[in-house]
């Protein structure tokens, strides 16, 4: 996981300043992520409770890279 600016201006501050690194991938409400993680892993999700709960508010993104993210199909309705 990187960090990275905590606030909107201080975000802007690093953009102007090409402090930034460009991810392709796919965005993801943390709090959502490390719900559904709960189902699967219970002690993975707590680690994350324990040690970030500053990004499960529901208003933070976990962004996954694209090259380790498969789709999985729709199923047919």
């Amino acid at each position: 996981m990187l960090t990275g600016p905590h606030d909107w201006l201080s975000q802007l501050w690093a953009i102007a300043r090409g402090r930034t690194i460009k991810v392709a991938g796919y965005a993801v409400n943390a709090k959502v992520a490390v719900d559904q993680l709960a189902e699967i892993d219970t002690q993975a999700a707590a680690w994350w409770r324990e040690h970030t709960p500053q990004m499960l508010t529901g208003r933070r993104y976990f962004v996954f890279d694209t090259p380790f993210c498969t789709l999985e199909p729709t199923p047919e309705r």
